[in-house]
């Protein structure tokens, strides 16, 4: 059974089907002049449509419509509700994706700037040249999704979803490249198999499987693992190759998994844009860094100069740097290769302990700047490019104090009196961040000191530079 309410007045033109059925020769129109609506009747027998109704104009409206009709003809189980809309109707931007939008856009042009920021913001998480066709499609198919949330907020949602999907199909697809289009298993005897699929879904094909229960994968490195082709072995397969890395971002495969779980079994909800342009930067990352690009994993430093008084600190490019424009001109100063753009060096740079955010190397002081400027102009440092995360952090446990984490090359310069103690070996993204690092340890052995004259200049200089003693 099914009803067709047409608005004479208005835009409102609304399919509700009782069931699955729908049968057109079931009804005829109304032709009296007298309808202020056109009608339909169901043999012979009127639809009374309350006079709210006749003012609906949105889907809610709509369904309290349906609703209300169902029940004045004591209708149950209405299941399906369609909107029949003209073209330029669509085209109407949705009131909701309207209501949430960044403060600064001009409130006469709303629409426009809301659909302006939406898609700069998603522009700029562009892939990196390597990634296949396949994988920028579906990428770009989800950012396109995304820039048509303007015109349907529900969008934002389909969006979110379909990137926590294809990261398990971008994971895929990089699986056989990796190794050149052939790969290699072990079976439960230890007899290795090696295997050239045309598609990564050959090897688990549910009719001709290529790979066989209980077989384990052989990476690069000799080892084998337990990989079954679903998303949390396709993560692991990553990580063990070292596509991806960083300890936070290891923290988050399990959300990973979990919300693309929960994306291709869902229920129904509803996503904030924010949280949908969340999840495709995220994405991007994932995509670019499996092939190759650093996706934030490594830095660029520069040479930089950093100077210090009893009350203030200052640092900048090692060029341009001028120690009397702010402070006396005898200040001591360090040079540094290092992050420029990590805001940590001003409270948290020390020689001896590993305190930034972004690791750094130290060059050059304490002294006058007329003497780093001459070491400068002889030496020209250039800058350099390093990882940024999976860090290694020495920690000190000694007379229930635990110290500040250090580099090994610090820590092997140290006196032997300064390295009493237990050490434990650390790896993560930041130093100030320990829970979500690994621990590897060594319970009862003191650290043994190695002789490393490189390590001697910074070791003293801490003495003299700010830092935590």
């Amino acid at each position: 059974m099914g009803c067709v309410i047409q608005h004479s007045e208005g835009p409102l033109t609304a399919l509700y089907t009782h069931g699955s059925t729908f049968n057109s020769e079931c009804w005829r129109p109304c032709d009296s002049d007298h309808c202020r609506h056109r009608l339909l009747f169901r043999s012979g027998v009127p639809v009374t449509v309350p006079a709210w109704a006749t003012k609906a104009d949105d889907m809610r409206a709509a369904r309290m419509a349906a609703e209300a009709v169902a029940s004045s003809m004591s209708w149950t189980g209405w299941c399906c509700l369609l909107i029949i809309k003209k073209l330029s109707e669509l085209a109407e931007p949705d009131e909701a994706s309207l209501v949430i939008r960044p403060l600064g856009i001009d409130p006469g042009r709303v629409a426009e700037g809301v659909a302006e920021h939406r898609q700069n913001l998603i522009a700029s998480f562009e892939l990196a040249d390597a990634v296949p066709d396949t994988t920028r499609a579906s990428y770009d198919r989800v950012r396109a999704i995304y820039s048509y949330g303007i015109f349907c907020y529900d969008l934002y949602t389909v969006a979110g979803n379909q990137a926590r999907l294809v990261a398990e199909q971008a994971l895929r697809e990089r699986f056989l490249p990796f190794y050149g289009g052939t790969v290699t298993f072990a079976d439960r005897q230890g007899h290795e198999h090696r295997l050239t699929p045309v598609r990564f879904s050959d090897l688990f094909d549910r009719d001709d499987p290529r790979v066989l229960r209980g077989w384990r994968l052989k990476l690069r490195s000799g080892r084998l693992i337990a990989f079954n082709g679903m998303l949390t072995a396709l993560l692991r397969w990553a990580r063990e190759e070292r596509l991806l890395g960083g300890q936070r971002d290891r923290w988050q495969d399990r959300f990973r998994i979990t919300f693309r779980n929960y994306a291709a079994h869902s229920e129904y909800h509803r996503e904030m844009p924010d949280d949908a342009a969340a999840e495709i930067f995220h994405l991007s990352q994932l995509i670019n860094q499996i092939w190759g690009a650093s996706g934030g994993t490594h830095v660029r430093r520069e040479i930089l100069a950093l100077a210090w008084t009893d009350t203030s600190i200052m640092y900048g490019f090692a060029d341009a740097f001028r120690v009397d424009d702010r402070m006396p001109a005898h200040s001591p100063c360090v040079l540094l290769r290092a992050d420029p753009l990590d805001r940590t060096l001003g409270n948290s740079f020390d020689t001896r302990y590993e305190l930034t955010a972004r690791p750094f190397e130290y060059l050059w002081g304490p002294g006058a700047w007329p003497d780093a400027a001459q070491w400068l102009s002889q030496e020209q440092p250039a800058g350099d490019e390093v990882p940024a995360l999976d860090r290694l952090f020495l920690l000190r446990y000694h007379d229930n104090r635990l110290c500040m984490p250090q580099r090994a090359r610090i820590a092997a310069a140290l006196d032997r009196q300064d390295a009493e103690g237990r050490w434990y070996l650390l790896r993560a993204d930041y130093p100030q961040t320990p829970s979500a690092t690994s621990v590897r340890s060594s319970p009862g052995r003191a650290a043994t000191p190695a002789p490393d004259s490189a390590a001697s200049a910074p070791q003293r200089a801490s003495r003299t530079a700010p830092g935590r003693k």
